[in-house]
């Protein structure tokens, strides 16, 4: 074994590598949630659906019946360590994921089945969670030909004896540092590789929903931004379309409101008598006309009861649109516009 920390080319410990999260359900969090620092050197994503054959006679072809949709997923990671210290954590780390494999005991009875979860950049997890499921195969291999670490790692003859020197007095202190180093029969190995098969247990039901016939989990099975923004960007384009629709909506209502105050204000002809002609007409025909009790004191004319009759219905609309609007501003507008027609119709009906 050769003293160093160089194990493989273009590797070093500000290399960039991505993380494995592991939990091991059914433990507690500290013992059973850990991440492991690897490289991805191998991935498959299998999908194999049942069916279920049934010969009919008179059929060629056999009647086919779906039975599910099975997903299997294969991966090597390599745990790589550029000094001794990350090749003891990195052992450890794979001793935890060894022993996430075996079930939990209770008064000598199973109590909890090794139940898997991983997430894995975007390839495995389940939306932002982790993606249950079970683990078939594991094996681990180290990678002896790229060198292991050993005593020699941490300190050569003489820097041994300058520490054990200076701390000759003081054997606790001894003791402790030297029982950092590995023996003779200890050694890490600077790669380690990892495989498994997995097979999840997806949470969540998969397949095509609604009227529309749209895929139930939009990030199955691997979790892409560009498909996020993409949608972000049809739901702006939607409420742009809406609000669009209501302007044009309320533009329409301002036109009419405009319209029928012209009509409310304008003054009703029918039954007027120039001056002139009233000045004409014999006492007794003005006292009739003008009179309490007489068509033109205090009934409308049929104009007016059409007028009257439309800004009712007018207001119904606006107490409709109320009750189905949520925004505060349009239901205080519809309001106003319900103000300004009932004000136009005492008009009418006291003139």
């Amino acid at each position: 074994m050769s003293k160093g920390i160089v194990f493989a080319p273009n590797v070093s410990e500000e290399t960039t590598h991505s993380t494995l999260f592991v939990k091991r359900y059914g433990v507690a969090t500290g013992e059973g949630t850990f991440k492991l620092p690897v490289f991805l050197e191998d991935f498959s994503d299998s999908y194999n659906s049942q069916w279920e054959k049934q010969s009919v006679f008179g059929r060629s072809d056999p009647m086919q019946f779906y039975g599910g949709t099975q997903r299997s997923i294969s991966a090597t990671f390599a745990l790589v360590a550029p000094s001794v210290s990350f090749a003891q954590a990195n052992l450890s780390l794979v001793k935890r994921m060894t022993q996430a494999l075996y079930p939990r005991y209770k008064e000598g009875a199973i109590s909890s089945t090794p139940l898997i979860g991983l997430k894995f950049e975007n390839f495995i997890r389940e939306g932002n969670d982790y993606l249950v499921g079970t683990m078939g195969n594991f094996s681990v291999t180290p990678d002896f030909e790229s060198g292991v670490f050993g005593k020699q790692d941490y300190f050569n003859a003489t820097e041994e004896h300058v520490i054990v020197s200076a701390n000759e007095n003081n054997p606790k202190k001894q003791k402790s540092i030297t029982s950092l180093v590995p023996d003779g029969v200890e050694i890490y190995p600077k790669i380690i590789r990892i495989s498994f098969d997995f097979t999840p247990i997806h949470r969540s039901t998969l397949g095509f929903t609604g009227a529309d016939g749209v895929f139930s989990e939009s990030s199955f099975p691997y979790l892409n931004s560009n498909e996020k923004e993409a949608a972000a960007f049809q739901i702006d384009a939607a409420y742009a379309k809406l609000m669009s629709e209501i302007d044009k909506g309320r533009e329409m209502i301002n036109e009419v409101y405009k319209e029928r105050k012209e009509d409310a204000i304008k003054p009703d002809t029918s039954n007027f008598i120039p001056n002139d002609e009233l000045n004409k007409t014999p006492n007794a025909a003005k006292e009739a006309h003008t009179a309490p009790g007489s068509p033109a004191a205090h009934s409308l004319s049929a104009a007016d009861k059409a007028l009257v009759s439309s800004i009712d219905n007018e207001v119904e609309q606006y107490h409709k649109f109320i009750q189905a609007s949520e925004d505060e501003a349009v239901i205080n507008s519809f309001f106003a516009h319900i103000k300004k027609l009932e004000g136009a119709k005492e008009t009418i009906v006291n003139r």
